[in-house]
């Protein structure tokens, strides 16, 4: 099957990458396959690009990668970079944090261009909600995205900042796929362009949306279910 104009995105954590579920011998060779016959890869995950391209390497070979849930976009082979613009909101929300009680008293913080980051361990539900009721208390519009089951990482993100951004960079008849598995890939995943799917892994509203959607979810979880799909599809 030739599969030109066709673009296959992918969540790392969760989705490639799992604590010990890491990607196959089996998986890297069915990535150069359908790079063989066309496909153009792509990345698009919380972490920073320099992150994504540093886990990637020997895996998958990404010509587009979107890091910071789609806040910095990088298309390597053009050498082209985007970062969204200073959000207002952010910068207010920077800024009251400061004096809100969190459930750690040194959270580490990661730096991001785009977004608020910090890792909370454990306490990343909790970080979450509290995080969330001052966003609401001062009306900012905020995406706040925990990471519990991963690193214990929370995100929070300007709305327009989002994966969906991928979609700017893509042409309008191509052929789109993407898989992922948390609250910051729903943009991407309920978007009418793209052809949704998951693992068993993922987030309840996230496999919620993909069947509503219908499209995949598979059996297993992480890379393992990535496998699985991509040899149904492909």
């Amino acid at each position: 099957m030739n599969l030109d104009n066709t673009y296959i995105g992918f969540d790392w954590d969760g989705t490639l990458e799992l604590f010990d579920i890491k990607p196959t011998p089996e998986l890297i060779a069915l990535f150069q396959n359908l790079q063989s016959r066309g496909a153009r890869l792509f990345l698009a995950s919380g972490k920073t690009c320099s992150a994504l391209e540093r886990v990637s390497q020997g895996i998958i070979e990404p010509f587009l990668i979107a890091g910071e849930s789609g806040g910095h976009i990088r298309i390597p082979e053009q050498g082209l970079e985007y970062f969204s613009e200073p959000d207002e909101d952010l910068l207010k929300f920077a800024a009251l944090v400061k004096a809100c009680e969190l459930p750690s008293n040194q959270p580490q913080r990661i730096e991001k261009a785009t977004i608020w980051c910090r890792m909370f361990g454990d306490n990343a539900t909790q970080a979450a909600a509290i995080l969330r009721g001052l966003i609401a208390k001062h009306n900012l519009h905020l995406d706040v995205f925990p990471h519990p089951e991963i690193d214990g990482a929370v995100d929070v993100a300007p709305r327009d900042v989002n994966k969906a951004n991928v979609l700017k960079h893509l042409p309008l008849d191509a052929r789109i796929y993407y898989f992922g598995d948390g609250g910051n890939d729903i943009a991407l995943l309920g978007h009418e362009r793209v052809f949704p799917c998951t693992m068993i892994n993922a987030n309840p509203e996230v496999k919620a949306l993909v069947e509503s959607r219908k499209g995949k979810i598979a059996t297993q979880p992480a890379c393992l279910g990535v496998y699985e799909i991509l040899k149904a599809l492909f």
